[in-house]
């Protein structure tokens, strides 16, 4: 015991103090080498690609870097002698300036003068026309149509589609909207059988949903119900909207001759005057059931070719065609059956809409026209049958004029030999 306290007596406060610290020290120092062998050993995660490991962490064993491939001399030596075949070739070839669209020589490339605005889309307006002319045939009715109804008659058909173009021109609406009317009316008559009470619904039905489609702001319900004086109620209207186009199955892409018509009059340079007139002959085509069969490109251009014959214009060139896509011979008997009509001389209402000084009273004009071209020929075609008969109905008509004076003076000679 004695000696025990001789050692503690030995150790002076400094030399405990100085011990304390290290024995301190040892266990952080271990901890911190620790935390390196742990370091080294762990390795970092890497990120998961996609059908990759679902634990987004590598395996214990550590990944082995892959050996880069070093470029090989050949591959620059190919990639050089192809570079120099390339600039040989351009130097052997001249330089060509290609177009954007394959133009023919027979007429002028109006579309050059819109290529800078990105709104004619002049580099698409080909493949676009050729797309309409596709599907102008798909929307056609059928021109029997009237055979399969039991009820109603073509007179009848005229009469709505008379009083439609009021109802157009009072709520002023776009030519496009009657258009497609229309040809709504008349691809459902084809496809169902209407009564005749129905067939006013079916008409004011389907302007509202050419309304819809092509106006910016469509006439309410209310507004078609006035026009209608209260025949039929809201709710018939909008079941009926339904019907209409469950039965053409949401089919409203009908190109109309206004978009023909925009196009051929590029190659007239926009006269206001021949557009005004061919709008007048191209709603004549709503109007007479005859037309059902023709498309809207043909009403079009047959509507623009008739107009400038009217205005002496001139004939009908290389750039009318091209931008029209038909020739004189393929318009004829459209021509014909515009003036057929013409010639009955109707005073209705798409008479009486064209009429108007907004219209430049082109209706009266075509009258006009008719009646001091009737006698020799209103075809545009010299030669057609239609001038051939309206001549040797001229002919006739000026024979039997001078028969009465002889027949009257062979009377009075008999009855002088009877004296």
């Amino acid at each position: 015991m004695s000696k025990n306290k001789d050692r503690q007596s030995l150790i002076s406060p400094t030399m405990f103090a100085t011990q304390s610290r290290v024995l301190r020290a040892r266990p952080q120092q271990q901890n911190v080498q620790i935390q390196k062998e742990k370091e080294k050993k762990t390795v970092k995660p890497v990120k998961r690609a996609a059908l990759g490991d679902l634990s987004n962490v590598q395996k214990q064993q550590p990944a082995k870097k892959k050996p880069v491939a070093k470029p090989v001399a050949k591959k620059k030596v190919v990639k050089k002698e192809v570079e120099k075949r390339k600039t040989e070739e351009q130097i052997d070839k001249p330089e060509v300036q290609v177009q954007k669209k394959a133009r023919t020589i027979d007429h002028d490339d109006l579309d050059l003068e819109d290529m800078h605005d990105p709104v004619m889309v002049s580099e698409y307006v080909d493949d676009i026309f050729d797309y309409l002319r596709e599907l102008e045939k798909q929307c056609l009715p059928n021109a029997d149509y009237m055979d399969m109804q039991k009820e109603l008659q073509w007179k009848m058909r005229t009469i709505l589609i008379d009083w439609l173009i009021e109802v157009h021109v009072k709520f002023r609406l776009l030519p496009e909207t009657l258009y497609l009317a229309v040809n709504i009316i008349d691809r459902f008559l084809s496809l169902r059988v209407v009564a005749l009470q129905k067939l006013q619904l079916v008409g004011v039905t389907s302007l509202f949903i050419a309304s819809k489609y092509e106006e910016v702001v469509s006439p309410s319900i209310q507004n078609f119900l006035y026009m209608a004086e209260d025949g039929y109620t809201e709710d018939e209207i909008v079941k009926a909207e339904r019907y209409v186009l469950q039965v053409l199955k949401f089919g409203l892409q009908y190109p109309t001759p206004m978009s023909f018509l925009r196009r051929s009059s590029k190659a007239d340079d926009y006269d206001i005057q021949t557009r005004t007139l061919a709008k007048y002959l191209m709603e004549i085509s709503l109007v007479d059931h005859r037309f059902l069969v023709t498309p809207a490109s043909l009403v079009a251009a047959s509507a623009h070719y008739l107009a400038r014959h009217m205005l002496n214009r001139g004939p009908w060139n290389k750039n009318l065609i091209h931008y029209s896509g038909y020739q004189e011979h393929e318009m004829s008997s459209t021509v014909q059956l515009y003036l057929e009509y013409l010639l009955k001389n109707p005073q209705n209402s798409l008479f009486k809409k064209y009429s108007r000084r907004n219209f430049m009273k082109g209706a009266i004009f075509v009258k006009n026209w008719i009646e001091t071209h009737k006698s020799n020929g209103l075809h545009p075609i010299p030669d057609h049958e239609m001038n051939v008969d309206a001549r040797n109905a001229n002919k006739l008509i000026e024979s039997e004029e001078d028969l009465p004076e002889e027949e009257e003076a062979d009377t009075e000679g008999n009855a002088d030999a009877d004296e």
